[in-house]
């Protein structure tokens, strides 16, 4: 039996190594249906503020009532899955976007965002959002890549988790590619300057290996690799090296984008009140996160 399922995810990817159309990114009407009509598997990963730790309730709180419930409704061509997620009776692990799919059903992570602006965007296009992140994490140890020498176990776990989604979206006949990789990830490697130094090196190679793990289901023109700055928090004393590391790593290569939390002026010291949590985005700060994440997935 798994011998067969191989050879029918093998065979699945050779229909799927087609060139990738944008989704209303530059020069595209917005709501541009991809040509080829197929879904858009975009991986999740990374630590807590991939994770999702910003707090619900601040969301509902400064946001109106329309607004709140607007998000929480998530977008009808958007799905998600993550590893906290409870698979339903028949089997399929995805579900609607909405406010608690984060560390908790309290807390929340940039697939909110993502989903907003994917359902404006890219009414037409289905995408299948597949989160794996987990708090406290780091690249120097839980991430690293198998080409560096020893491979990380949480980057073992996330690469089957994702199989394993990607081989039930095969079995019920949809028809898809591996498009974007989301990552938010690096606060922990900011503690000490030679793990913060270490980080660039480390980082190219986990790109390189992501894109060859997944590379069965992606598009011709290969998967982006969509790259989030950590915050300046006092907790971080090294996150302006890891942030040049992330510059550095993703080069000039149009595969690859980094999301300038700095400059977009993302907070996240007034939540909660009282005592802020200084190493998670505050809950609007999330939202605008995820925007950012999902401006990147639609844009060519």
């Amino acid at each position: 039996m798994k011998k067969f399922k191989k050879i029918a995810l093998f065979l699945a990817a050779l229909l799927f190594a087609l060139p990738l159309a944008a989704c209303g990114g530059d020069g595209a009407p917005a709501g541009t249906e991809p040509a080829d009509g197929r879904a858009r598997v975009v991986i999740l990963a990374g630590q807590s503020n991939m994770e999702g730790w910003s707090y619900v309730s601040y969301a509902e709180r400064k946001l109106s009532a329309d607004e709140y419930a607007a998000y929480d409704a998530g977008a009808p061509n958007v799905r998600i899955t993550y590893a906290r997620a409870e698979t339903a009776e028949n089997g399929n692990p995805f579900r609607s976007v909405s406010f608690g799919q984060g560390v908790d059903d309290l807390h929340f992570g940039p697939e909110i965002g993502i989903s907003r602006v994917l359902g404006e965007r890219c009414p037409e296009t289905k995408f299948y959002l597949v989160k794996y992140a987990v708090g406290g994490s780091s690249m120097h140890t839980d991430w690293r890549p198998p080409s560096s020498g020893g491979t990380g176990t949480l980057y073992t776990a996330m690469t089957e988790y994702v199989t394993s989604v990607l081989q039930y979206l095969t079995e019920q006949g949809v028809d898809y590619v591996v498009s974007d990789f989301c990552f938010m990830q690096g606060e922990a490697d900011s503690g000490t300057q030679s793990v913060a130094a270490a980080y660039a090196d480390t980082l190219k190679l986990f790109m390189s290996d992501v894109r060859e793990e997944f590379s069965q289901w992606a598009p011709e023109g290969g998967i982006r690799f969509i790259d989030g700055l950590i915050s300046d928090s006092s907790f971080w004393p090294y996150y302006e090296l890891v942030n040049e590391s992330k510059r550095l790593a993703a080069g000039d290569d149009p595969k690859n984008a980094v999301l300038d939390t700095l400059a977009a002026g993302l907070e996240y010291d007034s939540e909660p009140e009282g005592a802020p949590d200084l190493a998670h985005y505050d809950a609007l700060s999330m939202l605008e996160l995820g925007k950012m994440f999902g401006e990147a997935i639609a844009k060519e």
